[in-house]
């Protein structure tokens, strides 16, 4: 998917963490107000938190919309987590 796709579907509001994952709340076209979780790090640190999603209860894993590529860059799609701190500590639960 390119950039301009995605910021079709989600438009993109506050960054609300940075680093080795940048997470921004965003509005989905759809209406829902979610969180899009840009995995920034080296390939194998992205690919060992892609891995951790199917293992997370199944409470947390349905939180989980979507796992995408934009433009090179994996990008995960969740609802709305009113407790995170960061998407790699929330992975961990």
């Amino acid at each position: 998917m390119t950039a301009e796709q995605f910021s079709a579907e989600y438009h993109l509001l506050e960054r609300v963490s940075t680093g080795a994952v940048e997470t921004h709340h965003a509005h989905a076209s759809a209406g829902a107000m979610v969180m899009v979780h840009y995995l920034r790090g080296s390939r194998q640190e992205n690919d060992a938190l892609c891995e951790l999603i199917p293992r997370l209860r199944p409470e947390l894993q349905r939180k989980v919309m979507r796992t995408l590529d934009v433009d090179g860059v994996t990008v995960v799609v969740t609802r709305f987590i009113l407790d995170l701190t960061t998407f790699q500590e929330w992975l961990h639960n």
